[in-house]
């Protein structure tokens, strides 16, 4: 009776040991000494699509950037080793598409049959799909569908491929009718381009990108919501093969910040802009080569009204001349105030001393008609003061310049 050892052998005469790697389910790689792929089975060239021309390329070419440290250290470590540790990484098939596997290796250098590394890697791809929720289809859809936060994937041009109900719940908007179309349309005006540069800016960099943006409700009459978006590029993950996009309604964080930044920018009393505020808009515009114009006003009779009458009467004054004064210049303009009774109002694309006239006429206008507080018709009167720009202006010098302007008209009446 033959012996075990005989049957091997015998089964090796019937099928060769090429034929048995080739059948094996597993993928089944050789590389040489440095790395160089000398060696692939059958299921290689079914996986991965791979023919003679990818024999003699080092492995690496073969393994996602992300994964080269991984696979790099493990080929430094496994020297010596009859089984090393299992690893996992992504391998480029011939077609440029990425696949999960999961790859364990052994130093074959002492045995002259096989020379080398032997590598033995198993795909995955479906079983990532899979991992969440111990492998529960149905328990992952409702994780994902009743999570409280948007959960999108968008393919490489920013179109929408799948979302979830949060969509619904929190911008209103009918899922099936995002689905195929940019998510940058979504946009509020004014951040689409924001957006779509965030967009591809993670699929150019690979990095994940974090913004803030303004999304439209779907019902047109209510406002659009503030919502941070994280956006994280798995485009080469063969498993998803796209851009995953997790989105968080930060309303209640964007009202604090509008009233941090009211309470910085704005005067408290009157409601009009600060110094601060009247200072870096106009900056602002004379860097981007818009001339501008400074009024200076300060009040006049207005401190007997505030020794007469009370701070109470002093301060509704001042908040009816920061009215009347913003009602006086153009929605392009700014009027502020600067403290006590003086305020200022910059105005862009003014440039003629004619244009500047006309529009301090109609500052003035706004202090023709008294202003009438608990039945007393108080006349308060205003100095104005203004300056042009030049290339060398400053905001602040041209707020002083006005300033020496009302200055000369106040002690010249």
């Amino acid at each position: 009776m033959p012996g075990h050892d005989d049957a091997l052998t015998g089964a090796t005469d019937v099928r060769s040991a090429a034929a048995l790697v080739d059948a094996l389910p597993d993928m089944v790689l050789v590389l040489d000494d440095v790395g160089n792929v000398v060696f692939g089975n059958q299921r290689c060239r079914d996986v991965l699509g791979w023919d003679e021309d990818q024999l003699g390329k080092h492995a690496l070419e073969f393994v996602h950037p992300d994964d080269v440290a991984v696979v790099a250290s493990s080929m430094g470590t496994i020297q010596g080793k009859l089984i090393g540790s299992p690893i996992e990484l992504r391998i480029r098939d011939a077609a440029g598409r990425w696949h999960w596997v999961e790859l364990i290796g052994s130093d074959r250098s002492q045995d002259p049959a096989i020379d080398g590394f032997l590598c033995v890697a198993r795909d995955i791809t479906q079983r990532r799909w899979w991992e969440v929720a111990n492998g529960d289809a149905a328990q992952l859809e409702k994780v994902l569908q009743h999570g409280s936060s948007i959960v999108l994937i968008l393919d490489e041009t920013g179109v929408v491929t799948s979302a979830n109900n949060a969509l619904n719940r929190i911008l209103g908007h009918d899922k099936s009718l995002v689905i195929g179309a940019p998510l940058a349309e979504l946009a509020a005006d004014g951040d689409e381009v924001r957006l779509r540069g965030a967009i591809t800016a993670c699929v150019t960099d690979g990095l994940p990108t974090t913004i803030e943006v303004l999304l439209r409700h779907a019902d047109g009459s209510k406002a659009p919501c503030p919502i941070r978006l994280e956006l994280r590029n798995l485009l080469d993950d063969p498993a998803l093969r796209g851009i995953i996009v997790n989105g968080y309604d930060v309303t209640e964080l964007f009202i604090v910040r509008q009233r941090l930044e009211r309470l910085v920018q704005y005067d408290q009393l009157t409601g009009v802009a600060n110094r601060g505020l009247l200072v870096s808009t106009a900056d602002r515009w004379m860097a981007d080569g818009v001339a501008v114009a400074a009024f200076f006003i300060d009040l006049d009779r207005f401190k007997p009204i505030n020794d007469r009458l009370g701070h109470r009467v002093g301060d509704r004054v001042l908040e009816m001349v920061a009215t009347r004064l913003s009602q006086s210049i153009r929605p392009v303009d700014l009027v502020g105030r600067l403290g006590g009774d003086e305020f200022v109002v910059v105005a862009p694309r003014v440039s003629s001393t004619a244009d500047a006239s006309t529009m301090a006429a109609r500052l003035d206008a706004a202090f023709e008609a008294p202003f009438v507080i608990d039945g007393e018709a108080l006349s308060v009167g205003g100095s104005i003061g203004f300056a042009l720009s030049t290339p060398a202006s400053t905001a602040t010098s041209l707020i002083d310049q006005a300033d020496r302007s009302m200055y000369e008209v106040k002690h010249g009446q």
